[in-house]
């Protein structure tokens, strides 16, 4: 085992002995959009980039 950096009290370590993997992992996001009103059209829906993402 190496240790390869610390954050507070979480310590970053490499090891070929071990391996750990996330459990119950979840991860949600979301787009932004904008509509364009048309003159005498359907609006057009136009992505403008992605929104905030939630990990957990």
């Amino acid at each position: 085992m190496a240790v390869i950096g610390s954050l507070g009290e979480v310590i970053f370590e490499v090891s070929s002995q071990r391996v750990r993997t996330f459990d119950e992992l979840t991860r949600n996001g979301s787009s932004r959009w904008v509509t364009h009103d048309i003159h005498r059209n359907k609006p057009i829906p136009e992505f403008v980039g992605p929104g905030l993402e939630e990990i957990s």
